[in-house]
């Protein structure tokens, strides 16, 4: 590599780190002086050492690891962001209206799940004989908040039946309305409860089922009816005269508002529901402590027996006090915290690229303490971008 080309991405390079979060003195030109100093003030005839290359890279903020994986992939797409930061201003809202916020999340145990390090002595009689295989499944889900840690009594724990490669193929609409209708709402009323994009979270009540593309004309005609979208101008025989195009237009301009069913459900008891944002588990406390417990499972499973498995799950749970689980959330505020940071930065770059500001505007701003609080109203709409959902 050539001083003239490597030279060029360098400082380009370490000027946009600087940006991001280095500050004013890791400008372009302190890089370029620092970079220059170490290939010796060399012209284009200048070959970089493997040494070198590695430090300037170093400098300039980038590391050799792993590529980005979905999840940060996911989460630069605009929706994707969308719904981060009107899930994160309704949250602030609740939290400063003084109310609960309880989250929900499924998990699995493994019957021979263990761990994958052991003290041994390299030979088979020294290690841990695990049966091969994932052997079969444990379903857990729970509900937690900063208030009660996970809430007494509302645990779901069953056994899986299907030989699926993914926990959720055992899990349903009915059954999990029925768990939440039994063991879950009578001890969160006025609560707000945290959901995600799970599709047995989210099942439409049919009155707002929009049309289906595939629909046939009869079932178009059928569909507009049910929903009083008839026009009188198209006469007393319409089902005749107007064509299968017509009725799918109408039926694409007049589309309803989602409503899920766990709406309806939560309505009773003064429940006010929320999705959370796809690919940003680490905004879900509930996540982490799923996590934590695996990893201590992990290390205590020694028998691979389902039986025992469940028991040990069970004291696990017991043990998510208010005082544990007010840690967890807490990392998820500093991450919601960080996000909103991210964004502001983010909105304020892609301004300048747009023009609709200055450089000078945008320095000023940047260096100053905003927070935008400005939350969306609740609304079914906001349930499609990660906001509140519930009336």
């Amino acid at each position: 590599m050539s001083a003239s080309g490597g030279g060029a991405a360098v400082n380009a390079t370490a000027g946009g780190s600087a940006g991001s979060g280095g500050g004013a003195e890791a400008a372009p030109a302190a890089c370029s002086e620092t970079v220059s100093g170490w290939t010796g003030g060399g012209g284009t005839g200048y070959v970089w050492s493997r040494a070198t290359l590695h430090r300037v890279m170093q400098y300039i903020r980038f590391s050799f690891s792993r590529r980005p994986n979905h999840y940060d992939m996911a989460r630069e797409k605009p929706s994707v962001r969308n719904q981060r930061n009107n899930c994160i201003d309704t949250v602030r809202k609740y939290r400063q209206a003084g109310r609960t916020i309880y989250y929900t999340k499924e998990t699995w145990l493994n019957k021979n799940m263990t761990s994958y390090r052991t003290w041994n002595d390299g030979t088979s009689d020294a290690s841990l004989k695990v049966p091969s295989g994932k052997g079969g499944r444990i379903i857990v889900a729970h509900v937690g908040s900063r208030k009660t840690g996970l809430v007494d009594g509302a645990a779901w724990v069953f056994v899986g039946k299907r030989n699926s490669g993914d926990y959720h193929a055992e899990m349903n609409s009915t059954s999990r309305l029925k768990w939440l209708e039994e063991s879950v709402l009578p001890k969160i009323r006025s609560g707000v409860l945290v959901i995600d994009w799970a599709p047995y979270h989210l099942v439409r009540n049919e009155t707002t089922r929009p049309a289906a593309s595939r629909f046939r004309k009869d079932q178009f005609a059928d569909w507009l009816e049910a929903h009083n979208l008839v026009l009188p101008e198209w006469g007393p025989h319409w089902r005749t005269t107007c064509t299968r195009a017509v009725l799918n237009k109408r039926a694409d301009e007049n589309r309803p508002s989602p409503r899920y069913l766990v709406q309806d459900l939560v309505a009773r008891v003064d429940v006010s529901v929320l999705i959370s944002p796809v690919a940003h588990p680490e905004l879900n406390p509930i996540e982490m402590v799923w996590g934590t417990m695996k990893m201590v499972l992990n290390r205590a499973n020694k028998s691979f027996s389902l039986a025992t498995l469940r028991s040990m799950a069970e004291v696990e749970i017991v043990k998510i006090t208010a005082e544990v689980w007010a840690k967890y959330e807490d990392h998820a505020i500093k991450q919601e915290t960080y996000y909103r940071a991210v964004d502001e930065v983010c909105a304020e770059v892609e301004a300048v690229f747009n023009g609709d500001k200055d450089d000078d505007e945008v320095e000023g701003s940047m260096g100053g303490d905003s927070e935008d609080e400005s939350g969306c109203e609740d609304g079914a709409q906001e349930g499609e971008t990660g906001g509140s959902i519930s009336e």
